[in-house]
């Protein structure tokens, strides 16, 4: 049977500490708007100077959607906040660490071992 998972704890790392992430599966659209402007701007890497910001701020698009609450961080998650305020707080996150939290996020529901 399939499942949609409404709310889901992952495990994550932010500047080598564990916390977990309360998350809800991204729809159809969303996942596939994300790993589309992913590929963009990845291609674009070398040539487009404002890149690598066009895809860190799509992976915080994602997380801003998904993250329902969060454990673990000093400041705590707005997770009854509007999306500008989890947005800003996913903006403090460190940049080396939102793709691979946008990663986990985007992979929700699939198998541990399905090809991403």
């Amino acid at each position: 049977m399939i499942e949609f998972l409404d709310s889901v704890w992952i495990d994550v790392t932010v500047r080598g500490a564990p916390a977990r992430l309360l998350v809800r599966e991204p729809n159809a659209l969303e996942g596939v708007r994300y790993f589309s402007a992913i590929q963009k701007w990845r291609d674009r890497l070398e040539t487009d100077e404002t890149a690598l910001e066009s895809m860190i701020q799509v992976h915080l698009n994602l997380l801003a959607a998904c993250v329902l609450n969060a454990e673990g961080f000093v400041v705590p998650y707005p997770a009854d906040g509007t999306v500008t305020e989890r947005t800003a707080w996913m903006v403090r996150l460190p940049w080396g660490d939102v793709s691979g939290l946008a990663s986990k996020v985007a992979m929700v529901g699939y198998p541990a071992n399905f090809p991403a």
